[in-house]
């Protein structure tokens, strides 16, 4: 599967990108929402896994929008530390939402079951 991750804590990124690694996915990582939209075609992922807050203009939300753009069918989870992001707003554009701090296990069972 290709996975195209964004967050921008350093440690999250590189634990998640591992992760996936290690169980054989082909990982693309960004850490600014620009470099996401920049990621998006030219890795064309089967799963987004987007933080919601992050550094620069653009925000993870504009990211799953734009992904869900080039690729309707994209499965997407919305990953979140902040209380001010709403669940509602994250399942209308079509993702699951997981909150931090994250489990790998919960992560993996939440991929299981898009």
């Amino acid at each position: 599967m290709r996975i195209l991750v964004v967050e921008d804590e350093p440690k999250v990124l590189q634990l998640l990108t591992a992760h996936f690694q290690s169980q054989g996915h082909q990982v693309a990582s960004s850490d600014t929402g620009e470099g996401a939209l920049e990621a998006l075609p030219r890795h064309q992922p089967d799963l987004l896994l987007v933080d919601v807050l992050l550094k620069g203009k653009v925000d993870g939300l504009q990211v799953l929008q734009k992904a869900k753009e080039l690729n309707p069918h994209v499965k997407a989870v919305v990953i979140t530390g902040s209380d001010e992001v709403s669940r509602d707003d994250i399942t209308r554009l079509g993702a699951a939402f997981l909150k931090k701090p994250i489990r790998l296990e919960e992560l993996d069972q939440l991929i299981a079951r898009l």
